[in-house]
C-alpha cells in the first residue's frame, strides 16, 4: 500500500479463541482514495478524498450509483428503485487466498471478509469499499434482495428483485460461513490517529474477556507509553509517534 494512500484511520482488530488464553490483534491503516467522479460540464475531477466507501464520495455515490452509507457506518441504501438483476455495485476489497488470510488473522474469525471462491477470500477491513457496507447472510434467502456473482472478472453485487429507493442492500452469500465461525470472539475498532483520547475499546476487550486479564497486560495510558498508536501533532506537524510492538499489542504502522 503506497504511502501518501494511506489514511488518518486505522483499524484495530482483537480476538481469541474458545478455551485459548492468549490474544491475536491486527492492525493497518486504512487505504484513501479521490473520488472517481468527474464534472461532464468542466471536466473537472472531484477534489474530496474518500476511505469510507473507496472511490466515491457521498455526493457522487447518490448521484452516479443511487446508494447512500448511514450515518452509522454499518449499512447500504438504496436512492433509487433497482430493478431485479441488476448491477448495484462493484464488490471491492482486499483479495487474498486462505492462507493469506490465515497470516493476517493468525486463524482467528476474520470481522469483515467475505468468501468468493474456494480460496479466495475478500477483506475489508483495510480497503473499506462500497460493498464494506452491505450486509450478508448465510441461511436465509427470502429476507435479502441480493447476490454476488463474477461478471468479466469482477465480483458485482446484483438485485435478486426489484428494489424499491430507500431500502437496505442485503446480500444472499451461503459460501461465506467459514469453519471457524464460531469458534472464537472477537471485537474490531476504526480510529483516527489524531484522536488522543483511549478507545473505550480496550475497555470492552477488558470486560468481555476477564480470563485474559487485560488490564494488567495493557500498560495505563500515559504520553509516554500508550497501548496503541498515538499521534502527538501540532497543527500540521506530526511528532513522537508511540507504538507498543511487543506481544498481545498492536504492531507498528509504517
Amino acid at each position: 500500500m503506497n504511502q501518501n494512500n494511506k489514511s488518518s484511520q486505522n483499524f484495530y482488530y482483537l480476538a481469541k479463541q474458545n478455551n485459548d488464553t492468549s490474544v491475536h490483534t491486527f492492525a493497518c491503516a486504512c487505504l484513501r482514495e479521490k473520488c472517481r467522479s468527474i464534472s461532464s460540464t468542466t471536466q473537472r475531477p472531484c477534489t474530496r478524498f474518500t476511505v469510507n466507501g473507496l472511490g466515491w464520495c457521498h455526493v457522487h455515490l447518490q448521484k452516479h450509483k443511487s446508494l447512500r452509507i448511514d450515518k452509522t457506518r454499518q449499512r447500504l441504501y438504496t436512492t433509487k428503485p433497482f430493478d431485479g438483476d441488476s448491477v448495484i455495485i462493484e464488490f471491492d476489497g482486499e483479495k487474498l487466498t486462505r492462507d493469506e488470510l490465515n497470516d493476517r488473522y493468525s486463524g482467528k474469525k476474520p470481522p469483515y471478509v467475505t468468501v468468493l471462491s474456494e480460496n479466495t477470500v475478500q477483506d475489508a477491513s483495510c480497503k473499506r469499499g462500497i460493498s464494506a457496507f452491505v450486509r450478508q447472510r448465510h441461511n436465509s434467502i427470502n429476507s435479502t434482495n441480493s447476490r454476488i456473482e463474477k461478471y468479466n472478472d469482477v465480483y458485482v453485487i446484483i438485485s435478486t428483485k426489484h428494489i424499491k429507493a430507500n431500502r437496505e442492500i442485503i446480500v444472499y452469500n451461503p459460501n461465506n460461513l467459514l469453519e471457524n465461525e464460531k469458534t472464537n470472539e472477537w471485537l474490531t475498532h476504526y480510529q483516527t490517529t489524531h484522536n488522543k483520547r483511549i478507545p473505550k475499546f480496550y475497555k470492552q476487550g477488558a470486560k468481555k474477556f476477564p480470563e485474559l486479564n487485560l488490564n494488567s497486560k495493557l500498560p495505563k495510558y500515559s504520553i509516554k507509553n500508550t497501548p496503541i498508536q498515538v499521534f502527538h501533532s501540532t497543527k500540521s506537524k506530526i511528532k513522537n509517534k508511540h507504538r507498543r510492538t511487543d506481544n498481545g499489542t498492536f504492531p507498528r504502522l509504517n
